[in-house]
């Protein structure tokens, strides 16, 4: 019996978080030969060069291609996603690819779902019909959408935006979060045991401060940091602030340097490139809040009791649980923000984004397929 081969995309350490019981499930599963193109983020030292993790985990990476450029500008953005539509249509004619999995809405994503529409392959889309107005992610999530044959989401506001957009809602189907499967799944680690993991001595609170650059924002990156700074100052003394490095966006390399500054000349303050899945999602447990404008602040969360801070528009219109504190990106909205998710705490939420078993469902969905060439065509 001829194998179905799929491709799968991962550029970050975020999706690969997510997409990881999904790739296993595919490995063990003889119906299937799937391929994991590793791309983006993951072949960076500036970013933690965490394709070191899908290599620890023994997965099999049947392609790496390398993109980025030194420096994060619009024009170099523009250049990686030429050479990464170009590899992914070689690799695509070479190895007459059946499927291709994308997740999310990362401007990697794109060429991906380019290449495979010229190449008259089917796409099955996770995340679509989610809303972030305050990032081109949100265009870039409903152009992947329209491209694809299938879409998987997150939410059943998400499938309901979908349908008003045309799609064939029998070729809808909510799964739910990935991220949250790999939490029911995963043993994450004790707040004494992160501490010697990462050598760090806890302090009384732990706030976890993931940002990304909010690349429709108005408000500049200095600015929106100098505001977040000044929110956190009267914490200083009895808290740790975790800060994570940002994606590779517009505007990221000056968001790193103003992170690093910062960390350097602050007590209990600490810069992580990569904390690793089991590290980050350990980290945002036990810590008493998230701050920043992350989707792990929306996702992940609420399912961990975390409460989160988030910052300006980079969520915006996003489906959010009671957790989610949200506020502009000004000192005192920030300030208040953090209040309010004090006062919270650390409370069992109920979580809009859990469905159960994702990858499950997701493979459930793709065995039901008799003809995948006919599936091309169906949008």
């Amino acid at each position: 019996m001829k194998k179905i081969r799929i491709c799968i995309l991962s550029t970050n350490r975020a999706d690969y978080g997510l997409l990881y019981y999904l790739l296993r499930q595919l490995e063990i599963n003889k119906t299937y030969e799937s391929h994991l193109i590793v791309t983006g983020q993951h072949l960076k030292k500036k970013y933690g060069l965490t394709v070191n993790y899908i290599k620890r985990d023994k997965l099999k990476i049947a392609k790496t291609i390398d993109i980025l450029s030194s420096e994060n500008t619009n024009h170099n953005i523009i250049k990686s996603m030429a050479k990464l539509q170009i590899e992914l249509s070689k690799f695509y004619q070479e190895n007459k690819t059946d499927l291709i999995i994308i997740l999310g809405d990362r401007y990697e994503i794109m060429p991906a779902a380019i290449s495979a529409m010229i190449h008259k392959i089917p796409i099955a889309h996770i995340g679509g019909g989610d809303v972030t107005k305050g990032a081109y992610d949100d265009t870039i999530r409903d152009c992947l959408s329209r491209m694809s044959s299938i879409d998987f989401v997150t939410n059943n506001e998400a499938k309901k935006k979908l349908i008003k957009l045309g799609k064939n809602k029998k070729l809808i189907f909510n799964v739910g979060s990935p991220g949250l499967e790999y939490i029911k799944n995963s043993h994450l680690l004790s707040k004494d045991k992160l501490a010697t993991e990462l050598n760090i001595k806890f302090s009384e609170r732990v706030f976890l401060i993931t940002i990304h650059p909010a690349t429709l924002e108005i408000v500049a990156v200095k600015d929106y940091f100098n505001s977040l700074i000044s929110a956190i100052k009267k914490y200083r003394v009895d808290t740790d602030f975790i800060f994570t490095s940002p994606n590779s966006d517009s505007d990221s390399d000056e968001l790193i340097k103003l992170i690093e500054r910062y960390v350097k000349r602050e007590k209990n303050t600490y810069l992580y490139k990569s904390l690793g899945q089991i590290n980050y999602i350990s980290m945002l447990k036990i810590s008493d809040l998230i701050i920043g404008n992350s989707s792990s602040g929306l996702y992940e969360a609420p399912s961990l009791s975390t409460p989160t801070v988030n910052i300006g528009s980079r969520q915006k219109g996003r489906l959010k649980a009671k957790s989610v504190f949200d506020c502009m990106p000004t000192s005192q909205s920030i300030s208040n923000a953090i209040s309010k998710a004090l006062k919270y705490g650390k409370k069992k939420t109920k979580n809009p984004y859990y469905a159960g078993n994702t990858s499950e469902l997701i493979l459930k969905q793709i065995n039901k397929i008799k003809d995948f060439k006919r599936l091309a065509y169906q949008k």
